[in-house]
């Protein structure tokens, strides 16, 4: 169950900022593109996250502006870029059969209004789910490179682990915040 979802290719430019911004965490990282390496115990590690991090973003040039253009066109879709005022968060993570997946979990704290996802590398399988109260997992999307998807954030989700050797998932997520609303009788609503 989507609220919004398209296909946005990121502009390779963006793609190597992106990619080089992760850099200070040299243990992870070589110059084939393979960020994850095998640790010498041979287990599973963390995926590299920028959860909590916006200023991470902040230092690839352009990022944000290419991800304000993409939530502006999606709240103009939906009906609600007139309606309100919003803010959003991003991160970004990065996950490979090296590292285990992202238990589940939902993105609601009060202010959220839309969760979304964008696949910028892709995993040959589907590993982003939906969990419903039955603990069935839902594999919904297409889940290839460019895919941007947009759910209600108190869905509970979740990310299996890659599978395959020799590939590294990198995917940017946010939150859509709303600070104001305006109902169609014109009583605003104001989150503070």
């Amino acid at each position: 169950m989507f609220i919004w979802e398209s296909h946005i290719e990121m502009p390779s430019y963006l793609q190597d900022r992106l990619i080089k911004s992760f850099e200070h965490h040299s243990r992870f990282w070589n110059t084939e593109d393979e960020l994850f390496v095998l640790q010498p115990d041979d287990k599973l590690i963390a995926p590299i996250t920028t959860y909590n991090n916006l200023s991470h973003f902040t230092k690839v040039e352009g990022l944000l502006d290419f991800y304000a253009d993409i939530v502006k066109k999606m709240m103009k879709e939906i009906g609600m870029y007139k309606r309100c005022k919003y803010g959003f968060e991003l991160w970004a993570q990065y996950y490979n059969s090296k590292t285990y997946g992202h238990i589940p979990h939902d993105h609601f704290n009060g202010s959220e209004i839309i969760s979304f996802n964008h696949i910028i590398k892709p995993s040959k399988n589907k590993c982003f789910y939906f969990l419903n109260d039955d603990q069935e997992k839902n594999y919904y999307g297409k889940q290839d490179s460019g895919h941007f998807y947009a759910w209600p954030p108190w869905r509970v989700h979740g990310v299996e682990r890659v599978e395959e050797e020799n590939t590294n998932r990198l995917i940017v997520a946010g939150n859509v915040s709303l600070y104001e609303y305006v109902m169609l009788n014109g009583k605003k609503l104001v989150n503070k």
